[in-house]
């Protein structure tokens, strides 16, 4: 019977067929990946065409078990039978593996707008009541600088301030006015010196995407209002207004070839404006990038990380300084040490310049802004590394020590 079998496969050509389906496939699937990672679709349409192929190669056996034999064109009931039968399995799969995502997860499953905000009412911490028209001004003032950015969707004021002086945590507030960020504040007023602090906050992960601390004189405060802004509302400086010294973070650099990604870069950031652009470029890479311990080396550019769509701290740094340089806009690398990671460890980041100063960001979002210390910064991992060795040389220990330092 075995024996039988065998001498139909080599008959019928069985190996032949599933072995040039498998090249065709194989091939397809390459171009595919090429044409993805240029046009910037998302990794499940390359994991839906591989099932798709997958389940369509039992169907090429069983066509090439029936026809692989002189073009036989009739096709009998049992082979119906089993294309049919083959059919609906791979239907189910596919059913299966597109809806147990949603099947799976919980009815309040939380799904907000990707460039969404909310502004909370700023906390006055400074135990006057007098205050809080400037708090409360200052938040309005955020919230009507957003609301010009085309991309931003923002909540309304009546939501968001609707939340004014309760204890209600961020991801309720975020799910309750279905926004992907909130920012948030606190304003300490002694004498005629205030401090202000603000941080933006990705609802979904719960990490900080952005934090800044303002300590000025209360000479004039509408100015003042006006000068803090989440990095969404920030202005790109042309590069003829750009100071000397920043011109060479708008140049292509060793790890950071900038000159290659200008067409995908106006492609796909195109049209936002401001710091909409950073920040949709940074959630860009949060998104197509996986963090991956070892994937990358010495050698490794923001070019390879583009295409093998993994990497690390530095990788990812690399890439949105890349993408930042590539749309004229000035970014460097910045070495630091996050001691609120667990562990601790040193990371990389990036600064870029929005709004007339550097702008910290972390693309990877692994670290907490608040709970990192800067080291150096430069053009790319060639300026910011934190040991040079010439020749081969073997880390004996390292010891590192933060203290933190509070008014």
């Amino acid at each position: 019977m075995s024996l039988a079998i065998w001498e139909r496969i080599k008959q019928h050509k069985v190996v032949q067929w599933a072995l040039a389906y498998a090249a065709v496939g194989f091939a397809l699937l390459q171009g595919l990946e090429v044409v993805a990672h240029s046009l910037g679709w998302p990794a499940v349409a390359l994991r839906i065409a591989t099932l798709v192929l997958l389940l369509g190669w039992p169907l090429v056996v069983v066509l090439a078990w029936y026809h692989g034999h002189k073009g036989q064109q009739r096709f009998s009931r049992v082979e119906i039978s089993l294309l049919s039968v083959l059919v609906l399995a791979a239907g189910g799969v596919l059913w299966f593996f597109g809806s147990s995502p949603t099947r799976n997860s919980s009815p309040s499953a939380f799904a907000p707008p990707p460039h969404s905000i909310a502004v909370m009412p700023f906390v006055n911490m400074s135990g006057d009541a007098k205050d809080e028209y400037f708090s409360d001004g200052l938040s309005e003032e955020l919230l009507h600088a957003l609301t010009r950015i085309n991309e931003l969707h923002v909540a309304a004021r009546t939501s968001s301030f609707s939340f004014k002086g309760t204890a209600i945590d961020i991801p309720t507030v975020a799910r309750r006015l279905n926004v992907r960020t909130v920012l948030e504040g606190s304003v300490r007023k002694a004498g005629d010196r205030v401090r202000i602090t603000t941080q933006l906050i990705d609802a979904v992960s719960g990490y900080h995407l952005w934090s800044q601390t303002f300590d000025r004189e209360l000479d004039d405060i509408l100015a003042l209002q006006t000068e803090i802004a989440p990095i969404d509302a920030l202005p790109i400086a042309p590069p003829r207004d750009l100071p000397a010294e920043l011109i060479p973070y708008i140049w292509p650099s060793r790890y950071c070839e900038a000159d290659r990604f200008e067409a995908f870069v106006e492609r796909k950031f195109g049209t936002y404006q401001g710091g909409a652009k950073v920040m949709a470029m940074a959630d860009w890479i949060f998104r197509q990038l996986d963090y991956c311990p070892g994937s990358s080396d010495s050698t490794t550019t923001a070019a390879d990380t583009f295409v093998s769509r993994q990497g690390v701290c530095r990788d990812y740094a690399h890439l949105l300084a890349t993408f930042a340089r590539a749309a004229g806009i000035p970014a460097r690398l910045v070495s630091a040490y996050a001691w609120r990671l667990d562990p601790p460890d040193f990371h990389a980041l990036v600064e870029v310049w929005l709004g007339g100063a550097w702008q910290l960001i972390d693309p990877s979002r692994l670290a907490p802004l608040e709970g990192v210390v800067r080291v150096c910064v430069g053009r790319d991992a060639t300026d910011i590394a934190f040991m040079t060795s010439f020749g081969i040389a073997e880390m004996k220990a390292q010891s590192v020590q933060v203290t933190r330092l509070d008014d």
